[in-house]
């Protein structure tokens, strides 16, 4: 990315999932697809264009739901919530990436809504394969994410 660099777009994320979640994240070889594969994705306009992708498990999405309504990841209300979860999170990563590479206080973007799309473990492995996404553990779960330069 000529704007944004990738490690901070990692950094936010591995942020918003220790302060959400209570995971540790870490770099992983490789992420291996989970049992319930999702892809995310959120586009935003201004100064500059692009989008923003999350590969994860709806599992994660569960642990941080859980840790909202103080519940364990597999009570119904988890796993009711636990893609609006990741739509949040999704959202948070964006909007810190945003505000702390926007110049000026004049700078504004415009963020679309998260986007959650159920894949199978041979989409998640094709997407994977293009190199773009940099793969992460998070207490043994598997994600990965990218930010894509649109303009």
């Amino acid at each position: 990315m000529s704007e944004i660099a990738m490690d901070a777009v990692i950094e936010k994320l591995i942020e918003a999932l220790e302060q959400m979640a209570f995971l540790s994240v870490g770099p992983a070889e490789q992420a291996a697809a989970p049992a319930s594969p999702l892809y995310l994705s959120l586009d935003f306009s201004g100064p500059w264009w692009g989008r923003l992708g999350l590969l994860t498990d709806q599992g994660v999405g569960a642990i941080m739901a859980s840790n909202m309504l103080a519940t364990g990841p597999d009570a119904p209300e988890a796993l009711l919530y636990a893609r609006d979860a990741l739509r949040e999170l999704l959202n948070i990563v964006c909007g810190a990436l945003l505000h702390d590479h926007a110049s000026c206080a004049t700078q504004t973007f415009a963020v679309g809504i998260p986007r959650l799309k159920s894949i199978t473990a041979e989409q998640w492995n094709h997407i994977l394969a293009d190199g773009n996404f940099i793969p992460l553990d998070a207490d043994g779960l598997a994600l990965a994410i990218r930010l894509k330069e649109l303009v």
